[in-house]
């Protein structure tokens, strides 16, 4: 099993069934992406990093963890059936 996508932009895309959905660095945005049935998170932003109008299900880790600082957001976004956090943030968040 492979990751989905290790990206700066992504736009309208669906990882299904890797490992991680969606590695997102530095400046780096999804938009209306959806992450699913994958063996890691869904969504991992780095920080800098967001999410807007994204889901994430039925995934083996966390719908989205946020690793990076408070310049990190994910915003009009759902998770849920995860296995780990539908929203994981660092405690300075």
């Amino acid at each position: 099993m492979a990751s989905g996508f290790f990206l700066r932009i992504a736009t309208g895309c669906i990882a299904k069934s890797c490992t991680t959905g969606f590695s997102i660095t530095g400046v780096g945005s999804a938009s209306d992406c959806i992450a699913y049935s994958c063996s890691g998170d869904g969504f991992s932003l780095a920080t800098g990093a967001s999410a807007d109008n994204c889901a994430s299900y039925g995934n083996g880790g966390d719908g989205f963890d946020v690793s990076g600082t408070a310049t990190s957001c994910a915003s009009n976004c759902v998770a849920t059936g995860n296995t780990g956090y539908g929203f994981n943030t660092p405690a300075t968040v």
